[in-house]
């Protein structure tokens, strides 16, 4: 399965809001406030019957290539399994850094916080991400065909 049928098979869908255009690191970026939502089902019914609606918000951010289009579920998830498997893989801040050949004993002081900090969000959005996707949390990160 890849991650546009896990989205389809997981009820997984998403409302957007642009928010803005910025300029980052020399280039122009949309920014987006996004909901993905998944609808749980309660089992053994014939018919479904909702058990809850969970949702995840969370920015996202789109180069000017997407020509302004709001992103999708596929779009987001794709975007936020990457940041979470390096994180998952990782064993601790250092580590992830080296992974993106980053070394902290070359950065400022204040280069290491916007990173550690960027670390930490993603540390919450995994947090996030597998109360939103509940049992399907590790299908979605670590046993999807790339599409």
């Amino acid at each position: 399965m890849n991650l546009t049928e896990f989205v389809a098979a997981n009820a997984i869908t998403i409302n957007t809001e642009w928010k803005s255009r910025q300029l980052e690191d020399d280039r122009e970026v949309d920014v987006w406030a996004v909901t993905l939502h998944v609808i749980g089902f309660l089992p053994g019914y014939s018919t479904p019957r909702i058990a809850e609606d969970r949702t995840m918000d969370l920015p996202m951010r789109m180069g000017q290539g997407l020509q302004g289009r709001a992103p999708t579920a596929v779009d987001v998830l794709e975007c936020i399994l990457s940041d979470i498997a390096a994180v998952e893989n990782a064993n601790g801040f250092n580590d992830w850094l080296s992974e993106f050949h980053l070394d902290n004993e070359e950065m400022s002081v204040a280069e290491i916080k916007k990173l550690h900090k960027t670390y930490e969000d993603i540390q919450a959005q995994a947090a996030e991400l597998a109360v939103l996707l509940g049992d399907a949390y590790d299908t979605a990160l670590w046993h999807l065909d790339q599409d």
